[in-house]
């Protein structure tokens, strides 16, 4: 699975009935009750469209998603007793909890501003203290919000309960993100009271309270705090873009009475490239539909039943591909092959108990310790090699990785186990450093074969440094 973060290009944390601006703040501190915020944020999707474009995420697949992240400040600075209201402390105030979070669209332009501090420190001369737009009201400085608080639809993207108030916001705004690109994004929007729905201009998020618990009121003000873009430590907020590119290549272990992948990969002057149409795929007298994975990358599934019916064991046969073209020039047909294996190998069912495996891994790619500078895309090569042999590989459909970063004794998971492609030669994954934080990481290796599960840790590691 392909993973891109894409972190926020502005925020704000606005205050009801109140002009300051909090935006450089590294904390949003969201509030209900007595007092109500609203936290601003947005996020610039042209490199997620530049992907589209280039077929490498294709928004019609199922397994596409786009998920808001942000991460609760509560686990660092969260008091460990309760008041004498048993409301947990947070800070100087109290933690919010049963409460309901939502997402709704901002549909109209607004200016981040300078400010920094929640409450102006008058003795102290506080250069902190910002009243500048965007604010409750005011959108930019020539401009007030259409209905103050920014909230000008009564589309909710989505919703998160919160049941302790420590949690981590998650939510899951796929079809929205999607619709940018598709349809434009249709809002019902408040025309003097009545909403009507109006084609609106994507101006970013507000993340709020539910309408229901902002407006409780019982003589207190309770808040969450989330780390804002201006954090200084590693937990930056940004929308997580899960795509599958995954790769699994059936040409090197093609076996009988089993659906089997073949692929083919478009390399135009050493890069892989889309071409301009579908190429065709035929073995035999037949036909089989060409599907793409991502850029320039095309496969076509060989039914079970067909390569029982059709094919003989250890037998050399071709795959060739036709209607390949590139930039208007229409190039030779291509001439593949593949050696069907006894389906026996496969189904290996009986008295016999298969015997775990034991493999020396090898990652290429990046080397051990290296520094990468933020941007750089580098293809990781897996070998597996066979205990005991010098250059015996093989190949297994279960291979994953994760990556992660250390805290001390701790560790914090950029992502969970994610499955790594197999091609005819190689175990292989493409890493996207453009989005990696400067941080050193940390990557492990994990096989499942033979009912055990083996883990070899901290097979890479490398140091992202900053562009700057």
């Amino acid at each position: 699975m392909g993973i891109y973060r894409t972190y926020f290009e502005k925020n704000n944390t606005i205050v009801k009935n109140s002009s300051i601006n909090t935006a450089k703040n590294p904390i949003s501190e969201l509030y209900c009750g007595d007092e109500v915020s609203r936290f601003l944020f947005f996020v610039d999707f042209s490199q997620i469209e530049t992907m589209i474009a280039n077929k490498q995420i294709n928004l019609s697949d199922p397994n596409t998603k786009h998920i808001l992240k942000i991460t609760n400040t509560s686990n660092f600075d969260i008091k460990p007793n309760l008041n004498v209201n048993n409301d947990i402390m947070v800070g100087d105030g109290y933690r919010t909890s049963s409460c309901d979070i939502e997402l709704r669209a901002l549909t109209q332009d607004w200016d981040e501003g300078n400010g920094y501090d929640y409450q102006q420190v008058l003795l102290l001369g506080d250069d902190a203290y910002n009243i500048e737009p965007s604010n409750w009201t005011n959108a930019t400085n020539l401009d007030t919000f259409i209905i103050p608080g920014a909230v000008n639809t009564n589309d909710i993207i989505g919703t998160q309960h919160l049941d302790h108030g420590n949690e981590n916001i998650e939510i899951d705004i796929t079809d929205f993100v999607n619709s940018l690109f598709t349809t434009g994004v249709t809002v019902n929007t408040i025309s003097g009271s009545t909403y009507t729905a109006n084609y609106q201009n994507y101006a970013g998020f507000v993340l709020k309270y539910s309408d229901v618990s902002e407006s409780v009121f019982n003589g207190l003000t309770k808040t969450i705090g989330f780390f804002s873009k201006y954090t200084n430590t590693f937990f930056e907020p940004y929308i997580e873009t899960i795509y599958d590119d995954l790769v699994k290549d059936d040409r090197v272990n093609f076996y009988l009475n089993k659906d089997n992948n073949l692929f083919l990969y478009s390399n135009i002057n050493g890069s892989l490239k889309n071409l301009d149409e579908l190429p065709i795929c035929t073995i035999g007298n037949n036909t089989f539909t060409v599907k793409q994975v991502s850029t320039g990358v095309y496969y076509v599934t060989i039914p079970a039943a067909y390569s029982l019916n059709h094919f003989n064991t250890y037998t050399k046969y071709q795959d060739i591909w036709t209607n390949i073209k590139y930039n208007g020039v229409t190039l030779n047909n291509i001439s593949l092959s593949f050696v069907p294996l006894d389906s026996q190998d496969y189904y290996q069912i009986g008295s016999k108990v298969i015997e775990p495996v034991r493999y020396g891994a090898t990652m290429s790619g990046i080397k051990f310790g290296e520094d990468l500078t933020q941007g750089e895309i580098r293809k990781i090569n897996v070998l597996l090699r066979k205990a005991y042999t010098l250059n015996d590989y093989d190949f297994v459909d279960d291979l994953y990785y994760r990556m992660y970063i250390k805290q001390g004794n701790n560790i914090v998971e950029i992502f969970d186990w994610q499955p790594i492609s197999k091609s005819y030669d190689t175990h292989f994954t493409y890493l996207d450093t453009s989005w990696l934080i400067p941080q050193t990481y940390y990557i492990d290796l994990k096989v499942v074969l033979a009912g055990e599960v083996n883990i070899y840790n901290e097979q890479l590691r490398f140091t992202v440094k900053s562009k700057i």
